[in-house]
């Protein structure tokens, strides 16, 4: 296989001293860091096209649980991949490569964890808090990275990824600060499973540079078939086959939008691994904290949403914060 023949860039290491990886090293690869930042932004695009869908349909849906929205959401996720694969199902399903079957399966379990205690977060603790720690998920993964996969940055690429996380604290701080009412009070048990959330989210991320080799499209339908099967049985637990009556009340529009919810979710699933393939788990973490921001240009244009001193600057930070890395590894990479 290629590799470049560029001098190595002097570097730091996250965890300081010599790093002994604990699980094997991705096999060497030439690094196309435009080529991996492009596809990570675009998988920014379809996460925000899930969010803005999914919004939606809790205001028209306000009646319906979590679980019911998510049963259809992820059964829709799982016959796109079907209709995409066709012939292929088996092949790229259930022909799993070699060492790809432990990391899978983690992700998978920590997709369908993540997502549920996402949702008990944001509907029981203050919006501020969850976001904060959402924000503080690249800098783990980065250290477990370093850890784990024997990966390491450039200095610059941390200090611009450190600018960015501050920029987007501000954000969240500035959105808080514009919904400001008597919302829910954070307890200690719901800060402690919210921070386990976050080192699983983390460990995902690991586990997805080591399922590179496996199709992406089928990862995203394994996680969203576990998700479909425990929302339906809590869903079943709660409301009995009756549950499912809902489907059939759905307006063409609200279908609709499902389906767009359900694209965004594969191809955000699917993105991110395929970024993985070009580039360090490391170096894409400046463009995964541009989430929230591109997330609060949505909420400006289409809910009104007022920008304060603290949003401003925010954006301003991550603005800069992403230059900076973005000019760094495109003028030092191999033409």
């Amino acid at each position: 296989m290629a590799t470049s023949d560029r001098p190595e860039p002097a570097t730091i290491d996250i965890a300081e001293g010599e790093v002994t990886p604990l699980v094997p090293k991705a096999p060497a690869f030439l690094r196309q860091p435009l080529k991996a930042a492009l596809i990570q932004i675009m998988s920014l695009f379809s996460f925000a096209l899930t969010e803005l869908s999914m919004r939606y349909i809790f205001l028209m849906n306000k009646d319906e649980t979590l679980s019911q929205l998510l049963v259809l959401r992820c059964f829709l996720v799982v016959l796109m991949v079907l209709i995409m694969l066709n012939r292929n199902v088996k092949k790229e399903m259930f022909t799993i490569p070699p060492g790809c079957l432990t990391p899978l399966l983690f992700r998978v379990l920590q997709g369908t964890f993540s997502v549920f205690v996402m949702a008990y977060s944001v509907n029981t603790m203050p919006l501020v808090i969850v976001g904060l720690f959402v924000n503080l998920q690249p800098l783990l993964i980065v250290m477990l990275a370093s850890v784990l996969l024997g990966e390491r940055m450039h200095v610059v690429n941390v200090l611009a990824l450190v600018i960015t996380i501050v920029g987007v604290s501000l954000v969240v701080a500035g959105e808080a600060a514009e919904q400001v009412g008597a919302g829910p009070k954070a307890s200690a048990g719901g800060v402690l499973l919210l921070f386990f959330s976050m080192c699983m989210v983390a460990l995902g991320n690991i586990a997805m540079k080591q399922i590179t080799s496996y199709d992406p499209r089928a990862t995203s339908a394994w996680i969203s078939v576990s998700i479909t099967l425990v929302s339906a049985l809590v869903m079943l637990a709660k409301f009995g086959r009756g549950g499912f009556t809902f489907i059939l009340h759905l307006s063409a529009s609200q279908f609709f939008v499902f389906c767009c919810a359900a694209f965004g979710q594969l191809f955000y699933a699917a993105l991110r691994i395929y970024a993985m393939r070009y580039d360090q788990v490391s170096n894409l973490q400046i463009y995964a904290v541009l989430a929230p921001a591109l997330m609060l240009l949505f909420d400006m244009a289409l809910f009104d949403l007022n920008i304060n001193p603290l949003i401003a600057w925010g954006l301003a930070i991550i603005v800069l914060g992403c230059s900076a890395n973005s000019i760094f590894e495109f003028t030092s990479a191999k033409p």
